[in-house]
């Protein structure tokens, strides 16, 4: 690890603390975090840019609205007043990605890499970004081959199950509207949990399943769950049912003691499958096909493909694909339509 790595992993284990059954963390600050503007000023005008996309559908700017109520409502996030007096303020921007699903058709994204200008620094340049605790991505995708029960689970909002201590939650504010049908009414938020975006989030949340991991006694169960997980996504394969079974009850057991949930359980042991949903923890993709890892993993055939790249063919497109087969290929080898263009 670099000593950067090592400061921040140190900072870790002495900030993170347990509160009512909730794992509270630190930032890891680098020391120019003084430096940090309060950013009111544009995250006022990002907000009227946010607000004029989602209104061209009303939908939006409604699903937009719950889905800030249901994380106050949910505790990961708190209403505070605004107050420009405070030196340690920092507010976010945020904007929405709209995405072609039918259950979360829009996600919040908070820009924590915003600058106010040129000189100033963002929340990410003022925080390290830890060393990387996951498995490497090869090594993940054989050991999901390895075993004849393959296995994937996903970590319910993973990063916002992470407390965030009282004493940075104020570099984490953002504004929003106290009636989506008003757009003078603002109403200032903070974070009370580790926002995704931040560059550190990734290491906080990998650091918070390891710390906790460690607290239990070794068995085959926690070292798969200390192995086998990247970032908020549990991947791996068992040899037998019955170790696939006992997996999945410990897992829920050992994840909830941090107020985590395990969902969207899917195997290609079908009994396995119908347990799972039965349970209310089976997948809700409604398909044969789930993502593993950025390929498509077909449970039932249990193959894994590469989603096929589509794209517009335009002269642009043309000499893209020409300029990077180029790098590839020598243009000898090229199929006889492509050796004429080249």
């Amino acid at each position: 690890m670099s000593p950067e790595d090592k400061f921040a992993l140190e900072e870790f284990k002495n900030s993170i603390n347990m509160v009512e059954g909730l794992y509270e963390v630190s930032l890891p600050w680098k020391d120019y975090k003084k430096q940090l503007p309060t950013n009111l000023a544009l995250s006022r005008k990002r907000l009227n840019s946010t607000i004029h996309k989602l209104k061209q559908t009303n939908k939006y700017l409604e699903i937009y609205d719950q889905i800030i109520k249901e994380q106050l409502s949910l505790g990961f996030i708190e209403t505070v007043q605004e107050d420009l007096k405070l030196n340690n303020i920092h507010y976010l921007l945020h904007l929405p990605v709209i995405k072609d699903s039918t259950t979360t058709p829009i996600r919040i994204v908070f820009d924590a890499s915003a600058r106010m200008d040129k000189q100033a620094p963002s929340l990410n340049d003022c925080l390290y970004s830890g060393p990387s605790l996951t498995s490497h991505l090869t090594n993940l995708l054989l050991k999901f081959r390895l075993d004849p029960f393959a296995v994937s689970a996903d970590i319910s909002k993973a990063f916002l199950r992470v407390g965030l201590q009282p004493i940075d939650r104020d570099y984490t504010r953002f504004i929003w509207l106290k009636d989506p049908n008003n757009e003078k009414e603002l109403q200032a938020y903070r974070f009370r949990s580790v926002l995704f975006g931040a560059t550190c989030s990734p290491f906080l949340l990998q650091s918070t399943l390891q710390h906790h991991f460690e607290t239990y006694p070794t068995s085959p169960e926690v070292s798969f769950l200390m192995t086998k997980f990247f970032v908020d996504n549990l991947i791996g394969s068992l040899s037998t049912t019955v170790s696939l079974y006992s997996l999945y009850k410990v897992a829920k057991e050992v994840l909830s003691d941090a107020r985590m949930l395990l969902i969207e359980w899917i195997s290609n042991d079908p009994t396995f499958n119908e347990m799972v949903t039965q349970e209310g923890d089976g997948t809700t993709e409604g398909s044969d096909l789930v993502k593993v890892l950025g390929l498509h993993w077909n449970y039932k055939t249990d193959h894994l493909s590469i989603k096929p790249l589509t794209f517009e063919e335009t002269p642009l497109t043309k000499r893209l694909l020409l300029s990077n087969l180029s790098k590839v290929f020598d243009p000898y080898v090229l199929p006889p339509e492509l050796q004429e263009q080249w």
